[in-house]
This record gives C-alpha cells, structure tokens and sequence, in this order.
C-alpha cells in the first residue's frame, strides 16, 4: 500500500469540487483519447473537475515536443488535488524522475510501474497472450509477423514479450525476421509491412502491439491483393474506433478503458483523503474476434449449446426470477457502453422483453432499445456493445424458453430484430462520425484562414467564438505569459469565451497566477473537464489555453493549438513591427535610414528561396530602390506544380513594405491549405482580407496590383488578377507574345468577384514567361523616355535562348544600363518550360 504525499495544498484558495489533473503526451494518440473519454465520464459522476495536460513526450529529441513539455510546468498543487498520469511515451525511469518534481501531490499511474506511485494497468501480457493463442490455436497459424511499438514504452515491451512467450509454450521457434517495427502509427505498421512483403519471407498472420500499426499493415495487405483473413489473418491492440471501421473489421485486444479510469480515480480519492491506496492493480483485457482473424464478430447469433438446461416452471415465474439478473446485466452493460441511458431504462427494457415473449408485441422493446442507441451515440458510447449484451440476454433466457418451441422461436425472431436495429444504430454511428470528422476538417479550414490572416491578437476573441460552437467547444481561455520563468509568475488572459459566449476582458487582459490556471472566480461552480494545451512557436513559450472537452475527434484540440499558436506569434510580429515605426517617427532625423532597412529587410527576407518547380527552370531578382515599395513576388511548389504571384503595392516606405508582407503570408497561407483552388477564388479572399486589415484596422488606403498564376507540370497555367502584361517567348516561332491580365486592384473595395476571372495559357517544350513589375517599363532614361514594354519584348527576344540566370541577369542589366536613376523598384522573374520527356 502506498500512503498519500503531505502536500502544500492548504495554500491554494478553496474550490468548489476537487480538481483531477491527467497527464498524457498528446490527445491525438488513440489509446490515450479513449482513456481521455473514460476519465471524463468517471469525474462527471464523481464530481470532480478535470484537467488534462497534453504536453508532448518526455526526453524526445524533437524540439516541438521539448517546447510541448513545458505545459507540465503548469501542473502543481496551486490549482489541483491529485494528478493520474497516462502514456507519456518514455520509460518508467524517465517518469519516475519526471513524477519527483511533484512531491506535494497525490498521484497515480495508468500503464506505468513507478516505484512508490500507485499504478493501474490492463494485463497486457495476458491479452496479447490471448490474441497469439487464439491464432494458433483457433485458426491453425505458424509464422506470425508481430508489429512492435517504441522500445521506450513499457506496455509495448510487455506486449513483445507476450508474444515471444506464446511462441515458446506452444514450441514455435521465434523468428526475428517476423518481427518489424510498427511505433504504434499507421504510416510506420504500413511501411514495414510494405518492406517486409519485398522481403518475400513466408507468414500467414500478423499481430500488432497498437491498432494504428495494424491497420496499416492491413491497408498495405490489401493494396498488395493479400486476402485477409483466407491468407493472413490479423489481430490488433487496443479497439480504437478506427478497428470497427476497416475492411475487414480488425479482430483486436480490447483495453478496460473505463475499469482503467474507475480504479486511478478510486486509488487517487483514496490518496487525496489521506489513506493508502494500493500499489498495483492489473485488470484484464478481452479479444475481441471479428473477420481479420477467420472469427464472426463477437454477439453473432450461434446455436444454443446441446447442454444448455431448461428451466421447468411456467415462463413468468423464471422470468420474474431472473428479473434481477437481467437487469443488472442491462445496467452494467450500459455502463461498459456509456449510454447516458435515463434512470430506470432497465424496466421499460424488460417489460418489453415480457411482452415480446408473451406473443404480445415487441413494440415496446424496439421502442425503449432504439432511445438507449440513440442516447449512446450521442454520448459517444460504444454501440457495438449492445450486440454482446444481446448475446448474455439471450443465453439467459434460454433455459426459460426452451421448453416452449413456439416461445423459443419467438425469442429468435425478435432477437433477429434487435440484432438488426443495433447494426442500423452502428450504421448510424459510422456515418455520424464520418460526417463529425468532415465537419470538423471544414470548419478548421475556415478557422485556419480567419487566425492565420489575422495580424492582431484584439480579432483573436471573435475569430475563435465563431468558430468554436461550431467544433463543439464550449468554453475556451486564452492566456499570454508575462514575463520570464518555467513557468512565467504571471500570465495575461487575452479570451474568455465560456457557454458559448464571449466574455469582456479589460483592454489588455485580466492578469493572474499563471499557476492558477485562470483568474479567481471566472470559472463559475459548475463542474468542468479541460484540455490544457500549450502555445508556442518553435521555442518561444506564447502561454496555453484551456479548451473545454467536447468534440470526439481530439486531434481538433491540437490542431487549436497550432492555429491559436500561429496567429498569436504573427500578431506579435506585427506588434513588434508597428513599435518600431512608431519609434522611428519619433527622430525624423533618422527615419530615411531605419525605414530603409527595416522595410528592405522584410521585402528581401520573404522573398522564396527554393525555386525548384517540376518542369520550369525559374530565375528571380529583386532590385530595391532607394525609397523602397511594395513589390512582390513569390513561387509556392506544389506536388504537381506551383503558385507563382507577382505584385506591386501602391506607394513607397515601410506601410507598402507591410502591407506587401500581408500581401505574401495570405497568399501562402490560402495556397498551401488550398493548392487545387482556382485562382479568382484564391484573390477574392486575399482581398477581403486585404482590404479588413488596411482598410478597416490600419485606416490605411494601401492597395495592390496583384496577378496569381497557378502553373501545373503540363504546362497549363490558369491565372487571375490585374498586374502588367505577362511576356511569353514562344520557342517554336521566336516570337513574344503579350497577354494582358485583365481584374481589379486587390485592397482597393470590398468585393472583386464580378471582375475577376480565370484565364488560361498553355506553355509548349523551351517556351519563356517572363513577369515584372512596373519598375521595369517605367525606367526612364536621362531624356525621360520610358523602358517600355516592347523594349522588353525585344530584349527577351534578343536573349531567350540563354539559360535563365543568364537571360534573368542580361534582362536586369539591360534596363539598369537604360535608366538614369532607379526611382521604383525592379523586379523580374524569368521561367523556362520543359515539357516531361
């Protein structure tokens, strides 16, 4: 037994209920979102309010995860009474160590064996046991590919050893040649099934440590025509959902996910009132079979046993006897199931069960059986389970029954129908999922515009609440850091947005604790259940936010963090950015200079450097003139081409330097989330956007020539947006084509759309596309005559058959020879095509 820690918990201001705080390496792990779900529903009827801190893997080598773990700082006995720690992708050494920075705190683990901490655990050397006799023993297989996970991890290193125990007590000799490094994810399970397979060395199952692994070595199965179960038979680790989803359905060890929550939970409230709690507790997991192993899924109907005992006494007599039975098999089963059924759903069920079998009607039993489905998905129960339940039911009452032919055959038939009604609610399920996760994928897209082009961090409150109701999210706090310190003494809440309402912050925020988590009292008494997540970017510490649990897909809480992250280290560029001129207005005796080498550095410092585009030799320049502008240019690769912009922002000085920096990051940002979107679509948004930020914000009147050409490597271009006209030399006639491009400003009004379109362009072998900007033509000579267009069209006639750097820098020479004095900026960008051999 272990004795709960004397912490220094008395110094933390009173709650209204004891908080729980959970520690896992990210909400995006399968394994740790199921527990995740259980330790939500276990603390929702215990009354406690949780926390989860999803702060990366410990000691990785990945500098994101570093930055991540720095949201372990904010957990201490200021802001919570006990801490249950999950995966955390290390080895129990590493937890041990990392477990001692919180002496004062009642804590357990899940899955980790830490010497002197309380630990929870599923046997998972007697599941993955189960699942490798199974095989052998059930299905006649031999040469079994085992998936391993991270050498790290304890629990794969037990499923391992598991393994390679089987084989032995069944005297099949190991093989390291079947065994492949899956580190529980798909791409990995898939890889090294793909290496394997060229390896051709001979096998006729596979198990995994993890599901993930599994079901991509089944996708890489199935894209090599193996037949899975009739070749290959397969079995998994864990029952995530995706298992219930595949073809076929992954047979897979399931995890006690709720009996693992219940216990921690049990241990920790033991700790947290000053008793001893024991020291290790392994519960046990359960095959599930489906078809990847060869088995019919668990609840299928089979014939009644030929010993099953039948009960002589009239049936409603048994059945009133087993009554109590039954129902506390329904009540546990929708426990195992989280239904969320209503109180009491047991009687209505049986009730319905008598009147079914006594030839009335079963109505009444599809009616109460078809609320608890539904109530179940949408909790975010498991469906499924009510086939097992089913089976259990029907075992039962079979005794009773079975004397009666004309009874037993009415309880087949309405079973048969239950059986249908539960595999439409999985249906149901199935596609509610599927349409979540479009759901979510749609509006994260849209809230990945609306942070990503926002430039100040007072639009992050409202971008976020409308956005947010949608995901599910009902509560969401923002919090900057203040100052220095791991973590910082203070931080500064920036969003408050709780029930769905966004809350009024002082201008500035509302500074607090950090330690504290939020500020006194803005929390309210109602219980709550929080994803604590940090913001960072690459290793500046932001702050963190707290995200109300809710959407089931948690892989959206984390691609919230990137996105608020993103936007907050944009907005403090910008801030920093906005400082500065406003310094420099302050010495007018010096602002030639600084405006020149700031807004200098941000032209150059955006500009792309990797010009390798498939099918296109690309040469660029930019040629700053003194006063510097607002020129713009930039190529975004994409996997079957690229994005090519080129622009030029009304006016001279540092504004038309950012606004041309708001100008590129729109751009880049619409393109790289949106590669195959047409162009008029893309410049419609960067207008819009364009237009809020100077317009309306800066109440600036800053705007731009703009053209987007999307290039793809068959020489297709599509393009739209009004900038000078692009030159084409055509190799075939040497001739150079002009091709105006026709649309209005970008930033100038509003709404663009009805002046924009696409047009196209086709590039044939050895033709050039030349682009630049007004700097070029309008290059005026001592006498004041212009460089001109068709001067350029001439020079690149005169020069196109040199290789592009050569035709770039003779072009560049050529108007620099030309002009008297640079009076705007000149930029050039020169591409040859190459159609693929």
């Amino acid at each position: 037994m272990t004795s709960a820690p004397q912490g220094n918990s008395s110094s933390a201001p009173p709650r209204p209920r004891r908080r729980v705080g959970v520690l896992l390496d990210a909400l995006y792990n399968e394994y740790a979102s199921q527990l995740v779900t259980a330790f939500e529903f276990e603390a929702r009827e215990r009354e406690l309010d949780l926390y989860c801190f999803a702060g990366g893997a410990l000691h990785s080598l990945a500098g994101h995860e570093l930055s991540r773990n720095r949201c372990y700082d904010l957990v201490s006995s200021r802001s919570l009474d006990g801490i249950v720690v999950l995966s955390l992708t290390a080895s129990s050494e590493v937890v041990e160590s990392f477990l001692a920075r919180y002496p004062g705190l009642p804590k357990v683990t899940v899955g980790h064996m830490v010497s002197g901490v309380p630990a929870v655990a599923a046997d998972n050397a007697a599941g993955m046991r189960e699942a490798v006799v199974h095989l052998i023993s059930a299905h006649g297989r031999r040469r079994l590919v085992f998936l391993r996970g991270p050498v790290t991890n304890q629990e794969a290193q037990t499923r391992f050893q598991a393994y390679r125990d089987a084989l032995r007590d069944f005297g099949l000799a190991y093989d390291p040649q079947l065994v492949l490094q899956g580190e529980f994810s798909a791409d990995a399970g898939r890889r090294a099934m793909g290496d394997f397979l060229d390896r051709r060395v001979d096998f006729d199952a596979v198990v995994g440590a993890n599901d993930f692994s599994t079901l991509g070595a089944l996708s890489e199965l199935r894209e090599r025509d193996i037949n899975v179960p009739h070749q290959v038979a397969v079995i998994g680790f864990d029952d995530a959902d995706e298992a219930r989803g595949a073809t076929p359905t992954l047979s897979t060890v399931r995890q006690p996910y709720f009996e693992l929550a219940t216990h921690a939970l049990d241990a920790l409230a033991l700790m947290m009132n000053g008793s001893a709690a024991p020291e290790r507790l392994l519960l046990g997991s359960r095959l599930v079979r489906r078809r990847s192993c060869g088995c019919l899924s668990d609840g299928a109907p089979s014939d009644a046993p030929p010993s099953l005992s039948t009960v002589s006494e009239p049936f409603r007599d048994a059945f009133e006897r087993l009554r109590p039975l039954l129902a506390r098999e329904l009540v546990a089963s929708a426990r195992r199931a989280r239904a969320n059924a209503e109180s009491g759903f047991e009687h209505g069920l049986l009730d319905g069960i008598g009147e079914a079998l006594d030839h009335v009607s079963d109505r009444r039993l599809i009616d109460r059986l078809d609320q608890v489905l539904s109530r179940t998905i949408e909790a975010g129960g498991d469906v499924v389970a009510w086939q097992t339940t089913l089976s259990e039911l029907r075992r039962k009452l079979l005794p009773v029954v079975r004397g009666d032919a004309k009874r037993w055959m009415r309880l087949e038939d309405v079973w048969q129908r239950l059986r249908v009604l539960i595999a439409d609610a999985v249906d149901r399920e199935q596609r509610a999922l599927r349409t979540e996760a479009e759901r979510s994928a749609s509006i994260l897209t849209d809230t990945s515009e609306s942070l990503i082009t926002s430039f100040d961090v007072e639009s992050l409150p409202r971008s976020l609440a409308d956005r947010l109701p949608a995901l599910g999210i009902r509560s969401c706090f923002v919090a900057l850091y203040e100052g220095f310190g791991a973590p910082a003494e203070k931080s500064r809440l920036i969003v408050a947005y709780d029930r769905s309402r966004l809350q009024d912050l002082p201008r500035g925020g509302l500074a607090f604790e950090t330690l504290e988590l939020a500020p006194p009292g803005l929390l309210g008494a109602r219980r709550h259940a929080m994803v604590v997540e940090p913001l960072f970017f690459e290793n500046a510490q932001l702050g963190f936010a707290l995200l109300e649990l809710g959407p089931r897909r948690r892989v959206v809480y984390e691609l919230l963090r990137e996105l608020v992250s993103a936007a907050l280290h944009g907005a403090e560029l910008l801030r920093r950015v906005a400082h500065e001129a406003a310094e420099r207005e302050k010495a007018e005796k010096q602002r030639l200079e600084s405006e020149l080498s700031i807004a200098t550095r941000i032209q150059t410092s955006i500009l792309p450097r990797d010009l390798t585009v498939r099918g296109l030799s690309i040469a660029a320049t930019m040629l700053p003139a003194t006063e510097v502008g607002g020129d713009y240019y930039d190529v975004l690769p994409t996997p079957d081409g690229c994005w090519i912009g080129i622009g030029d922002v009304a006016g001279h000085g540092l504004r038309s330097g950012l606004v041309m920096m708001m100008l590129q990051s729109i751009v880049a940002s619409l393109v790289r989330q949106s590669p195959d979107a047409a162009p008029r679509e893309v410049l419609r948004v960067v207008n819009t956007v364009l237009h809020d930020n100077v317009r309306t914000r800066l109440e600036q009147d800053e705007h731009a020539t703009l053209s987007l050409i999307r290039y793809r490597a068959d020489g297709r271009l599509t393009f739209a947006g009004a900038h000078e006209d692009m030159l084409v030399y055509r190799a075939a006639s040497e001739q150079v084509e002009a091709v105006p491009t026709v649309g209005a400003w970008v930033g100038a009004t509003r709404d663009i759309q009805d002046v924009t379109q696409d047009s196209e362009l086709t590039l044939s072998d050895g033709d050039v596309l030349l682009l630049y900007t007004d700097g070029v033509i309008e290059a005026r000579s001592a006498t004041g005559e212009h460089f001109g267009s068709e001067r350029l069209a001439k020079e690149l006639a005169r020069v196109a058959r040199e290789p592009v750097d050569s035709l770039r820098d003779a072009l560049s020479a050529a108007v620099r020879g030309f002009m008297h004095q640079q009076q705007d900026d000149i930029a050039l960008l020169v591409a040859r095509y190459r159609a693929p051999s």
